[in-house]
């Protein structure tokens, strides 16, 4: 039991595991979902969108290199999002460390068309302008990745 609120249209709810973004009553979602991108304004861009759609479990980290010293030391998240290109390391060699240290999360690459690595057959997610389409488009690739349509 999470409370009695108002809904968008003004009418008491009472609420079991929902939450309203501002325009409609979303299920509140547990997975955790890291986000690793070393631009900014997309990160917080996708994490509010994430959010906004009931993902209250959203970490997101502007460097590879920490995310890998974070996932070592603590448990991994259900989902990871990364960038490709980043620096000191790209996102698939992020991936590739995680790998080795025995990291089993479902992940997904944030590429461009000229972004896609030969060999890689991991899923992947395009990375457009940041637009609400897009955030639409990445709330459900993110509950098609996670087992939730």
């Amino acid at each position: 039991y999470h409370g009695v609120h108002l809904s968008p249209c003004g009418n008491m709810v009472l609420c079991l595991g929902c939450m309203s973004n501002g325009r409609e009553m979303v299920k509140v979602r547990t997975e955790q979902i890291a986000i690793i991108d070393d631009d900014e304004r997309a990160l917080m861009h996708k994490s509010a969108g994430l959010r906004d759609a009931g993902f209250i479990n959203v970490e997101t980290y502007r460097s590879p290199v920490k995310f890998v010293r974070r996932v070592a030391q603590q448990s991994p998240p259900d989902l990871i999002i990364t960038d490709m290109q980043m620096d000191p390391i790209t996102g698939l060699e992020m991936l590739d460390e995680l790998s080795e240290i025995g990291v089993k999360s479902r992940h997904a690459l944030l590429v461009s068309q000229a972004d896609r690595p030969a060999g890689y057959s991991g899923d992947y997610l395009k990375k457009p302008a940041l637009t609400e389409d897009y955030i639409s488009h990445l709330v459900a690739a993110v509950q098609g990745l996670l087992g939730l349509q």
